[in-house]
């Protein structure tokens, strides 16, 4: 038995051959129904079969995600910052030690983002950036994060669609943040839904991106 996630939202235990939620009472019950809605499960306390689970930092250290996984993680990620738009929350950014791979068999896997920490409220299209956020590795910042020196200050909500497009690309290819190049690395994928996906989140002026998966 392993404990992976243990906070005063949720409770997340690596058992043999599956892994066992507790959602507690928390103000992010939208955030945690998504998940729910997504694994298939009605209620706070359920364990699944599975044969992996592991964090997305760790998982890419050892392989570069196939493009079906890639594709997966693109998806289930759009799902949740919907989600959390349409309930007018967003984060500024994401992390790889954020997400976690849930593997209940070689062909059904998630790709689950499961920390509520970077959410914020968003007001007037914009989310609040109070403090400097200390940069390390497995952090994707869009390039107006990029560019923020004084505090508070505002940024698009949509910052976390670079984000989520840097993270994508990054786990297939295996690529740094500085080496992504849209054009470059992911010149295979050109016509496939996700190629369109990945182009427009990456729209440098964050007034045209759109999270949209066609």
């Amino acid at each position: 038995m392993v404990k992976i996630i243990a906070n005063k939202e949720l409770e997340v235990i690596k058992l043999e051959n599956k892994v066992k939620f507790n959602i507690k009472k928390n103000k992010y019950t939208n955030f945690y129904n998504k998940i729910k809605n997504i694994l298939g499960v009605k209620n706070n306390q359920f364990t699944i079969p599975a044969r992996n689970f592991v964090g997305l930092n760790d998982l890419v250290k050892r392989i570069s995600l196939s493009y079906k996984q890639a594709n997966t993680l693109f998806q289930t990620l759009f799902m949740q910052i919907k989600d959390l738009k349409d309930n007018e929350l967003s984060v500024s950014f994401l992390e790889l030690n954020d997400i976690y791979f849930l593997e209940i068999t070689e062909n059904v896997f998630y790709f689950l983002l499961l920390k509520t920490d970077k959410i914020k409220k968003i007001e007037n299209n914009s989310l609040e950036i109070n403090e400097p956020i200390k940069k390390k590795d497995g952090m994707f910042f869009s390039p107006e994060l990029e560019k923020q020196k004084s505090f508070p200050s505002q940024i698009s909500f949509k910052s976390c669609y670079y984000s989520l497009a840097m993270i994508t690309i990054h786990c297939l290819k295996k690529v740094t943040k500085k080496e992504i190049n849209l054009s470059e690395h992911v010149e295979s994928l050109v016509g496939t839904p996700l190629y369109w996906a990945l182009e427009r989140c990456l729209m440098k002026d964050d007034e045209n991106r759109t999270l949209l998966y066609i």
